[in-house]
């Protein structure tokens, strides 16, 4: 074999050489490759390096030697490398481990260059490493001025060879620390070789770190070296930031300024990197998880590699734009599945609510001692399904959802009903028992201790009363036992109290309470309707009065009873989400769909009440205006003014502008938004859960579908508008001869309720109604069969996706309504939640205090405080590195069985 290995080596596979093209290596697409016309470029270029490439030959190599690292980036060298016999013996003695010949080449050799690379560009220490040659990398390790230490790390480290990394590691250029924290891109201005930085030289990326690479290798173990070493993974800068130090990288290479990004983010969701070094990894995954969600939407483009290969990649650049996108996506769903993992592990509930419970330092309410569930709110609001799904955290949820109603739970649906039905009817007592006692177990134990003083002070005064006059006080000792028996009452009256107050509190009770409220309410809105269910009683051109002088209007504004009761319906939620605006703030608030529903309604209603409200004023002016200066008994025999006149019109006289008239629309728009609100809770429930999310999803596809159906409206709705509006009067209908008209026929059309005699004209302009007659027809194809047909489409696979993964889905969707009832406060539903409880008064007592003791500022109260979170940091600490201990366990496990597998 001849040391040139140009045209007698044999022929190198079309995606062998795609990878081994420094241009070609960042596309990583060797399918695409086969008839393109740019291939036979790739292959002229391939003949015209291996003419120029040296390589070594010994008697080893003919018998077929085993090569440690074979780079395909090594068979582009422009100069072969010329070694002496020396050399090569003594490379060859590195790659083979052959100690003795290796320690007495170093020792007495005076020539021999330690640092010398074979024809695939490795030095001795490279080779070694490769090999798994622990004794030979240390000794080579002693020389000084030894090169390529940083290329033999990384080398070692995509190997897994941690007793290697660790000999590597004490090697004295990382004494520092600093070589672990730069890259090679970032020490390239350095004077010495440490890493190779031509092409030839390194199989990595510029911009990997050990720490990076190790990340990116799942190598718990050398990510734990590293990281007590000092390494750390620099998160990237903000997608848009606009410092010197991202501006000129971007402007130099954009391409490789996205890639070290996406590099950095593979090695901050790394399950190794996230276990080993966060003192909360929960909550950094779970962050990480969001931000690179984020950016799958923003960072989609993907820049031209090099202008040399550009015009060769025209076609590929289509299936390059979305590859980050993608890639973020999958490391979002990798930073969920460490998540996920981590929760799969628990064993006990300890450990359950020190991951969902999260940071200990939430100060939480010493009342009702209930959890804060902060990492389950986060995962919500970050959808990470999973996670919030996982049958440990629902088992949590499941507890707190029947919290003081144990014996509930595991009751059949029939006792649950009869318990609904019993609050249901005994609604307005819960509430009256809740404002006399809403307070927990602790404000019990005070309110006992009250009434037992009062009793033992009653006895006292018994006592002294029979010592001191038994004959002349009996009245005062009749009295005196008297009151002692109405404290008695009183207690156990407070005692009964006390537990409708904690059970009205909890979850499922709140739940229930408001359920029925709403359901009450949407009987006031039936009850209201039902005297019209078989028609008014009088018709649109008649009125009505009770007596000759009343104004009509009077009588058709004035609020009935049912409607009295429905504003204070929509008073009492719009209090309720006033103070959930306050609880969570606007932006919060915003969020979430259901409350933009809920404000849309309750504005609408305040809109109608209004407007009713002013014609109701309006009116009673004008019956003032008649009481006051009109003497006649029967105001048809007496000219009044246009303005009090007016109002004594019938409803076909009424202007369209009138405010009734605005207010009996706007409560007809409330009515379907209250109806439509139903669909909130049924997440609760198994079977409609799914249905409510499907429906949801579909109303997002509708929206998505809106913007191109607008467009498409539109474009024609204009155009036909334009042909015909210069011939009105001259058509069979008055389709399209204004714009009001032309949105009517085609809107109707898509139901099939237009007429193809719309686009006919009466005269004979041939030219004109052809052009309509195809406008309309490519209309209603595009509708109808097109983008009809595309909506059905877009709706069927959205529920595909909710079909195949509807258990997580309901799940996911019943978390989240629980969780609007954890939170303490808002335990009244509408409307008594107007009245305020004495519990109002004792939080508002109570952050008096609060704001006292903060001015005040008492050290010792602070000293202790401290010292109490420390403890609870230390446990929670502590749960959270026994967790990450048996993850670590159980992914070299997996990693282990996977490799047994491999080998069968």
């Amino acid at each position: 074999m001849s040391k040139t290995g140009g045209h007698n080596s044999s022929k190198v596979k079309t995606s062998e050489l795609w990878y081994s093209c420094p241009y070609l290596q960042a596309v990583e697409i060797n399918s695409l490759l086969q008839g393109y016309p740019w291939r036979t470029f790739i292959l002229r270029l391939r003949n015209s390096n291996y003419k120029t490439m040296h390589r070594r030959h010994t008697t080893l190599r003919e018998k077929g030697r085993r090569q440690a690292i074979r780079g395909p980036a090594y068979m582009f060298n422009e100069k072969g490398t010329s070694l002496t016999a020396e050399e090569e013996r003594f490379l060859d003695s590195a790659e083979y481990g052959n100690i003795p010949v290796v320690r007495k080449m170093l020792e007495e050799s005076k020539t021999l260059n330690f640092n010398c690379v074979d024809y695939m560009g490795q030095n001795a220490l490279q080779l070694a490493v490769g090999n798994e040659h622990l004794e030979v990398t240390e000794l080579l390790l002693k020389k000084e001025n030894l090169a390529r230490v940083g290329d033999a790390l990384l080398l070692a480290i995509s190997k897994g060879y941690v007793r290697i990394v660790e000999a590597i590691l004490n090697h004295p250029a990382f004494a520092q620390g600093q070589r672990l924290t730069l890259s090679p891109l970032e020490q390239e201005l350095r004077d010495d070789d440490f890493y190779a930085y031509d092409e030839d030289g390194t199989r990595f990326s510029h911009d990997i770190t050990p720490i990076i690479l190790a990340a990116h290798c799942q190598e718990y173990e050398i990510v734990h070296i590293l990281l007590l070493k000092g390494a750390r993974i620099e998160r990237p800068h903000d997608y848009f930031c606009k410092c010197n130090e991202c501006i000129e990288k971007q402007r130099k290479d954009s391409f490789s300024h996205s890639r070290s990004r996406m590099n950095a983010y593979k090695g901050l969701a790394s399950a190794a990197y996230l276990s080993l070094s966060s003192e909360d990894p929960v909550l950094t995954a779970l962050e990480l998880s969001n931000e690179l969600a984020r950016l799958a939407n923003i960072e989609t483009e993907f820049k031209i590699i090099n202008t040399i290969l550009a015009s060769f990649f025209n076609d590929l650049i289509y299936l390059l734009e979305n590859r980050y996108k993608n890639d973020y996506r999958k490391l979002s769903m990798q930073c969920k599945d460490f998540v996920v993992g981590v929760l799969d592990l628990c064993r006990d509930t300890e450990e359950v609510e020190a991951i969902l419970n999260g940071d200990v330092n939430i100060h939480l309410c010493p009342e009702h001692h209930r959890p804060s569930l902060s990492r389950i709110k986060l995962a919500i609001k970050y959808e990470v399904k999973k996670f919030v799904a996982h049958p440990n955290c629902q088992q949590q949820l499941l507890t707190m959802w029947y919290e003081n109603l144990s014996g509930l739970r595991q009751q059949s649906i029939a006792v649950k009903f009869l318990a609904v039905f019993g609050v249901s009817i005994g609604l307005p007592f819960l509430a009256i028992a809740y404002w006399i006692a809403p307070c927990s177990k602790k404000k019990r134990m005070a309110g006992e201790e009250i009434i037992s003083h009062s009793a033992i002070a009653s006895n006292i005064i018994h006592y002294m009363v029979e010592i001191f006059s038994k004959r002349l006080l009996r009245g005062v000792v009749l009295a005196n036992s008297i009151m002692y028996h109405i404290l008695k009452m009183c207690w156990s009256n407070f005692a009964v109290s006390q537990r409708l107050g904690r059970t009205l509190r909890s979850p499922f009770m709140k739940f229930v309470a408001h359920a029925v409220s709403f359901t009450i309410f949407l009987g006031l809105l039936v009850v209201n309707a039902s005297d019209r269910f078989e028609g008014v009683k009088n018709l649109p051109n008649e009125t009505i009065t009770d007596h000759p002088k009343q104004i009509f209007r009077v009588k058709t504004t004035q609020f009935s009873w049912t409607e009295l009761l429905i504003m204070k319906w929509v008073l009492g939620m719009i209090w309720s989400e006033c103070k959930e605006i306050w609880e969570e703030g606007p932006r919060e608030y915003v969020l979430h769909l259901w409350n933009l529903l809920d404000f849309g309604m309750l504005s609408i209603f305040v809109a109608s009440f209004t407007a009713r409200f002013m014609a109701f004023l309006k009116a009673t002016e004008a019956q003032q205006y008649v009481d006051q200066y009109v003497q006649d008994d029967d105001l048809n025999n007496v000219t009044l003014p246009p303005e009090v006149a007016y109002f004594t019109y019938a409803r076909n006289k009424w202007l369209p502008s009138d405010p009734q008239i605005i207010s009996e629309g706007l409560y007809a728009i409330a009515v379907v938004l209250s109806f439509s609100r139903i669909a909130y809770i049924l997440p609760a429930n198994e079977s409609f859960g799914p249905l409510q999310i499907s429906l949801g999803r579909t109303v997002k596809d509708i929206f998505k579908f809106m913007v191109i159906f607008i467009m498409v409206f539109l474009a024609f709705m204009i155009g036909m508008f334009n042909l015909y509006s210069y011939y009105l009067g001259a058509k069979y209908n008055p389709a399209f001869t204004t714009v009001e008209e032309s949105f009517k026929t085609l809107f109707w059309s898509i139901f099939g309720l237009s007429e193809v005699i719309s686009v006919v004209l009466k005269y004979d302009h041939k030219f004109i109604e052809n052009i309509g007659y195809v406008l309309y027809g490519v209309y209603n194809v595009t509708m109808v069969v097109v983008l009809l047909n595309m909506l059905i489409a877009m709706i069927n696979n959205s529920y595909q996706e909710i079909e195949e993964d509807a258990d997580v889905e309901w799940k996911f969707a019943r978390a989240k309504l629980w969780l609007s009832y954890f939170d303490e406060g808002r335990t009244l539903p509408a409307p008594f939640n107007l009245v305020p409880s004495p519990k109002s008064f004792y939080y508002l007592i109570l952050r008096i205090k609060m704001c006292l003791i903060k001015l005040c500022k008492s050290k010792a109260k602070n000293c202790e405080n401290d010292l109490e979170m420390g403890m609870l940091n230390s446990k929670q600490r502590k749960i959270m590195k026994r967790l990450i201990k048996r993850y670590v366990l159980k992914a070299q496990v997996d990693r282990e069985n996977d490799e047994v597998n491999e080998g069968k």
